[in-house]
């Protein structure tokens, strides 16, 4: 991003025993010294507190390249927040080709590609489809991971007239269904949750039907509350009384797993009991492939191909989880199911980068080693990861280029962590692509099992090094714990095309 970010790291590659000359020395040093060495000395040392943020006082992204330094500033904090673990006590969604997550962990376990053709009840695509790129007013992707019935609703089981129905978005609608089964799986009582201090954390990004509304004048009373997304976070806790925050919120493609890292610090902090949180995505309009195309976004042979080198950009999908969050220790003295445990998690920015839709392999660098410091985790214990894994050239090659730095400082063997990434069986699913692959990783907690990431024919380059310590899931296999631990664990990555990254660790649960 600057000449002055550039000379900084120049002066970090040099050999440790090389000396410069006086005329160069001067500069370098002018540097690095003002800004990041004293910050990252004054703040993180002498501090108490609990969760004190390492990204603000290492300004220059490339600071934390140095893996000694890099690790010094996070040395106090390690075990502040290492009790403030939680269970995911219940979950349900709904992924193309699947109904339930019964059916989504058996098409993921058999390595089932949920990709098809636009259908014709979407828009007809062959006004819109031509295969040559670059086309004004066409798209040159015509396939999408889709939910089947995603119109239909019953409306009078959640109190409200089929006439208001009609004018709620789908995308709506879809989440409440979700998540009342979210607490069903739980095992509460609908009637058991009125004044509970639930919170509702939902990632959600886009309101399609709107315009799908606009110039019918029947629907015009409607509009207003039906295509607010502040409102598709509140419908849950309107039906049930819940008394905790709601809240609808959009970073793109992180939107869901950010949502989960906010739900997780509230219920760490005490403001709420209990969480519920959710992402969905639908795609309604003609318009959204027309544009991704015009910024060469999407894959002209119709696949998430994560990982491969032959990527060449990724296929929308639709979809819409939810799970139920509760502290660990009240799970265990309310005698909850649970599916897993989270240990970490955490969130950060791009910041400047060489354009706004950029991602940035430093900030996805620091993300990585701020989780895995300030909770104190063993990235050597991590045998999978579930990666954003768009698809897209430079995505993909950023994403692997800053976890195995990440992992190879850390002592990660070479192919000990095996990665993934949904979007290759079911599409990108935007908003709702982070409790996609949450769901992902508890289901192989659940069954001991790591899945195939779909479309891997010739691994991307960046795997080839012997060192790597990566390595793409290509076939069913068991999933061993790693590093000596007796319990298995994952993480599960979503960056933002707006900058915004989530990283969450979870660990299988046994009964003690």
């Amino acid at each position: 991003p600057s000449v002055m970010e550039l000379a900084a790291h120049l002066e970090q590659q040099m050999p440790a025993g090389e000396t410069l000359s006086p005329d160069v020395a001067p500069e370098p040093v002018v540097v690095p010294v003002p800004t990041p060495a004293p910050v990252a000395l004054q703040v993180s040392e002498p501090l108490p507190e609990p969760e004190p943020e390492p990204e603000p006082e290492r300004e220059p992204e490339l600071e934390p390249v140095q893996p000694a330094p890099g690790n010094a500033p996070y040395d106090v904090p390690v075990t502040a927040v290492r009790e403030d673990r939680v269970a995911v006590v219940g979950m349900s969604g709904r992924y193309p080709d699947a109904e339930n997550l019964r059916q989504y962990w058996a098409n993921l376990r058999d390595g089932r590609d949920s990709v098809r053709e636009v259908p014709a009840d979407r828009w007809d695509m062959s006004r819109y489809y031509d295969p040559r790129p670059g086309r004004k007013g066409k798209t040159y992707c015509n396939a999408m991971g889709y939910l089947q019935d995603a119109d239909c609703f019953d409306p009078l089981f959640f109190n409200i007239s089929p006439a208001e129905a009609e004018g709620i978005d789908p995308q709506h609608r879809l989440f409440l269904q979700e998540a009342y089964r979210a607490f069903e799986d739980a095992g509460y009582d609908p009637a058991s949750m009125s004044r509970m201090k639930c919170g509702v954390y939902l990632g959600i990004s886009g309101n399609e039907y709107s315009f799908l509304l606009s110039g019918d004048d029947d629907q015009e009373d409607t509009v207003a509350t039906s295509s607010s997304n502040a409102i598709a976070a509140a419908r849950i806790a309107y039906f049930l009384n819940l008394k905790g925050p709601a809240i609808a919120l959009d970073t793109a493609c992180s939107s869901s797993l950010v949502a989960f890292h906010l739900a997780q610090q509230a219920l760490a902090s005490g403001e709420i009991d209990i969480a519920l949180v959710g992402g969905v995505s639908l795609y309604l309009l003609p318009g959204t492939y027309v544009r991704m195309s015009g910024a060469r976004m999407l894959s002209a042979r119709g696949q998430c191909r994560s990982f491969d080198q032959g990527a060449d950009g990724f296929v929308p999908g639709e979809g819409v989880g939810a799970v139920v969050l509760k502290r660990l220790s009240d799970a265990e003295a309310d005698h909850d199911h649970i599916h897993g445990v989270v240990l970490a998690s955490g969130t950060n920015q791009d910041g400047k980068t060489n354009g706004i839709t950029a991602p940035s392999a430093n900030s996805q660098m620091d993300l990585f080693r701020s989780v895995y410091d300030r909770y104190g985790i063993d990235a050597a214990s991590i045998g999978y990861v579930e990666t954003h894994g768009t698809g897209t050239t430079l995505g993909d090659a950023i994403e692997l280029d800053a976890l195995s730095t990440v992992y190879r400082e850390r002592g990660v063997a070479p192919g000990a962590c095996a990665i993934g990434s949904v979007k290759s069986n079911i599409g990108h699913t935007s908003a709702a692509a982070g409790i996609a692959g949450m769901h992902k990783v508890l289901l192989g907690l659940r069954h001991g099992l790591l899945v195939p990431s779909l479309h891997v024919e010739t691994p991307n380059e960046l795997l080839d090094s012997d060192d790597c310590p990566l390595t793409v899931s290509r076939d069913l296999r068991f999933w061993e714990a790693r590093n000596g631990h007796e319990l298995r664990r994952a993480a599960v990555s979503s960056f933002g095309f707006s900058g915004t990254n989530a990283h969450v660790v979870l660990e299988e649960y046994r009964h003690a």
